[in-house]
């Protein structure tokens, strides 16, 4: 049953269940990765492409949220539907706005890579050999992620959205410290170290399999783009 015949209870956890779906990154911090069926292997996608097919969706729902007749939905879901049309509008009308941030800042909030940083030292779970394997596929998509930060910024530059110079060396500081780095020596790499040894049914050899396979991404798709963005 698509969104449409869907009835108002339904299409409001569904239709946001969609729009969630959207960043990957996000459902792992949330813990929905079981509930909405999907594995944490799969980093957000920063691409143009795939930005403007996410704000379509958006304003997909929030066209169908305002086909349903308010007057015909009880006390709760006329709140749901006040509270969910005010979200949907203001992710639309911010549209036009899309590029007008600072995605490399040194904000949690705001900085890709903070927030990447963030997702694989405090919030990736690892507790299974699951887990584990999506730790290690998620590395190996910085790479790409990195190139379509890039891309951004270019973006944005062409429309004169570019961070105040003298916040620059302070945003990059950190990635620039990290590009001098060895892999182990990696904050990604020592957190998966620490947790490794906890993962439950694995044996000594599969845990040090794990291990050389994180060394192996890190230097591949991790310090790589650093590195470049050093001599940026």
């Amino acid at each position: 049953m698509g969104l449409e015949e869907s009835d108002f209870n339904s299409f409001l956890e569904e239709s946001y269940k969609q729009l969630l779906l959207r960043y990957p990154q996000t459902i792992t911090e949330l813990g929905l990765a079981q509930a909405y069926g999907v594995r944490n292997n799969q980093l957000n996608d920063l691409s143009e492409t795939y930005l403007r097919q996410t704000q379509q969706l958006e304003t997909t729902i929030l066209a169908l949220l305002q086909g349903y007749d308010r007057s015909q939905l009880t006390p709760e879901q006329q709140l749901s539907f006040d509270i969910y049309k005010y979200y949907l509008d203001d992710l639309v009308r911010g549209q036009a706005y899309q590029d007008y941030d600072y995605p490399v800042s040194f904000l949690i909030t705001t900085g890709v890579q903070e927030q990447l940083l963030q997702l694989f030292t405090d919030l990736h779970p690892l507790s299974n050999q699951l887990d584990a394997e999506d730790y290690l596929a998620r590395l190996s998509q910085v790479d790409t992620q990195f190139e379509q930060l890039i891309e951004g910024l270019i973006r944005r530059e062409a429309q004169e959205v570019i961070m105040p110079r003298f916040l620059i060396p302070w945003v990059l500081g950190d990635i620039q410290n990290m590009a001098q780095l060895e892999p182990k020596d990696t904050p990604f790499y020592k957190a998966f170290a620490e947790k490794v040894p906890e993962v439950a049914n694995l044996s000594a050899v599969e845990k040090d399999e794990l291990l050389a396979a994180a060394e192996t991404e890190i230097a591949e798709s991790v310090l790589p783009p650093t590195r470049r963005w050093r001599t940026t």
